[in-house]
């Protein structure tokens, strides 16, 4: 009997890799509009990331100053409660007046103000945050913003973050003379 080679002598070769197409045979986008596409969703999720974040840092300030004051009815945790409220509401205000863009409907004061705050997240202090703020409230042109404008202490405190108002609150009285609370 004879030995048939014919077995041994076929090559394997890989099926060519299919043209990436579109609806009716259409090129599709190209690799590198596939990369910016993946790197602009990855921005998005990496804000998405950071405001969640922000999110619960600041529900865990808001529960343990909840639960001091729960427990020793302690007028300075209600303060900072307070002062935490006071100042979501006046960056929502800002927010809303200076039209800032958002992702998904705001349900509340605190989520109009993480809008605000992650505008002004990019700036390296206070002070390039009073910058912004100014003339992100100074484009609105708003009645309602222009007592605002003109109180040196309203604009430095409503840019700020959560983590420096802890150091005036207590340095200055809850907001200075601006915000008494109710007891």
């Amino acid at each position: 009997m004879s030995k048939d080679t014919s077995a041994s002598a076929i090559a394997f070769v890989p099926a060519p890799t299919p043209l990436l197409v579109g609806p009716n045979n259409a090129p599709s986008t190209t690799v590198d509009e596939l990369a910016a596409r993946l790197d602009a969703l990855m921005e998005v999720k990496d804000q998405e990331i950071a405001d969640l974040q922000e999110k619960i840092r600041t529900l865990q300030a808001n529960s343990e100053d909840l639960i001091d004051w729960l427990i020793t009815n302690g007028s300075k945790s209600m303060d900072r409660l307070r002062l935490r409220h006071v100042l979501d509401c006046g960056q929502a205000r800002l927010a809303k007046l200076a039209n800032l863009p958002v992702v998904t409907p705001p349900r509340s004061a605190g989520d109009l103000s993480r809008v605000w705050r992650a505008h002004l997240s990019d700036c390296a202090d206070n002070d390039m945050r009073l910058v912004k703020a100014r003339s992100l409230v100074r484009n609105t042109g708003d009645a309602e913003t222009r007592p605002i404008r003109r109180s040196n202490a309203s604009i430095h405190r409503l840019p700020q973050r959560y983590s420096d108002c802890a150091s005036w609150s207590h340095r200055e009285g809850l907001l200075g003379s601006h915000f008494t609370p109710a007891r």
